[in-house]
């Protein structure tokens, strides 16, 4: 009589077909989990510029006060201390460049984003 304490090689290749079955399931969703969460933590980037150029603008409003429109730097909001940079792009790991757009609209300001 045989011992039998192995795996056969058909029971290994059916394993191994599940577990390519399941990966094949899996990753799609996974990338896409991975994808949603870099483009959220961009639109955090984004509105956490945008929230110190309008501390920004509040603390200086006499130097805004007859400007209808203003283009702002990231290194404006960072050399005066309104911004930890560099600040990282979560989408490609490369430090995040760009203006902020300010258009007076009656007594306020629109802020704009723009990625260089």
């Amino acid at each position: 009589m045989k011992n039998k304490k192995a795996f056969t090689l058909i029971e290994l290749l059916a394993v191994i077909l599940i577990l390519a079955v399941i990966l094949a399931v899996v990753t799609p969703s996974v990338l896409s989990f991975l994808q949603s969460s870099k483009q959220k933590a961009y639109d955090t980037s984004i509105n956490k510029i945008i929230e110190a150029a309008r501390i920004y603008v509040a603390s200086n409003i006499k130097d805004f006060k007859d400007i209808d429109y203003y283009e702002m730097s990231l290194d404006e909001l960072c050399s005066s201390d309104y911004l930890d940079c560099p600040i990282i792009n979560p989408k490609n790991d490369e430090e995040l460049n760009g203006f902020i757009y300010l258009t007076k609209s009656g007594r306020t300001f629109e802020y704009e984003f723009v990625e260089n």
